[in-house]
């Protein structure tokens, strides 16, 4: 199989499982622990609000990407295979090596904050199998959070409850509501 064909399936696995998972009963999610974020969260947040998502789809990415990294776009963790994975979304090397490729082709500083958040809104609108549509569709935080992890992050299994409940913390520490 080449690249397209496993882009293509893992988009339809994608998905058939946010079908099941909208199907299916949501599991009781913890209430948020107040936990203190740091200011690379009002970035990320106010980045993505910026680019025209609901203040909830943004803070559904935002938990996310908190959940793999902290906001901080300097770190590496080791992945499966060896290789590491690199910055706030925690890319793997193929993902990582565009990120740099896109960045130095655009003057930026591959390791910046601003830089990786750009490129996070590149990856959602040029692969529809990352969910911006979607997304978009979100109406709530908790759901928001949920697409973005399976379509966008497609992290290990057991880590939903904590990404929407960092979620939740981010909206209702940002949220400018009415």
């Amino acid at each position: 199989m080449n690249n397209t064909t496993y882009w293509v399936a893992g988009g339809v696995a994608a998905i058939l499982s946010l079908i099941a998972l909208s199907k299916a009963k949501s599991p009781p999610i913890p209430a948020p622990t107040g936990k203190p974020l740091t200011p690379q969260s009002s970035t990320a947040f106010n980045f993505f609000v910026s680019k025209g998502l609901t203040e909830e789809q943004s803070a559904g990415v935002v938990g996310n990407l908190i959940a793999e990294s902290n906001l901080n776009p300097g770190i590496a963790g080791l992945e499966k295979g060896g290789y590491y994975a690199h910055g706030i979304a925690q890319w793997g090397r193929p993902r990582w090596s565009s990120l740099k490729s896109w960045a130095a082709k655009s003057g930026y500083d591959a390791n910046d904050l601003v830089t990786q958040l750009g490129y996070v809104w590149v990856e959602l609108n040029s692969i529809p199998a990352f969910g911006l549509s979607q997304l978009r569709s979100a109406s709530d935080v908790n759901q928001a959070a949920l697409i973005f992890e399976k379509m966008y992050e497609r992290p290990a299994a057991g880590s939903s409850a904590r990404r929407v409940e960092l979620a939740r913390n981010v909206f209702n520490t940002y949220a400018r509501r009415a």
